[in-house]
């Protein structure tokens, strides 16, 4: 399920403090199987997209925009 998904992304942010870089890649890998079970969701490439970019990796984070504009039309622009 996705959004279990995403839940578990966000319960591992929360847990920065203590472990960040940690807690970082176990949320990008939650990220990652949800917009893999639901490609077509936006505000999952949305948070995958903003969360590696919170953590410097920029290209990553161009890379999730990337992908998840194949498969959302409301992504391949940027506001």
């Amino acid at each position: 399920d996705p959004e279990a998904e995403k839940l578990a992304a966000e319960l591992e942010l929360v847990k920065v403090g203590r472990e960040p870089e940690q807690s970082f890649r176990r949320a990008a890998e939650q990220l990652e199987r949800a917009v893999a079970l639901d490609p077509y969701r936006a505000s999952l490439w949305i948070g995958l997209e903003r969360l590696y970019a919170r953590v410097g990796e920029t290209e990553l984070s161009a890379r999730a925009r990337r992908r998840g504009a194949q498969y959302c039309p409301t992504l391949r622009e940027r506001p």
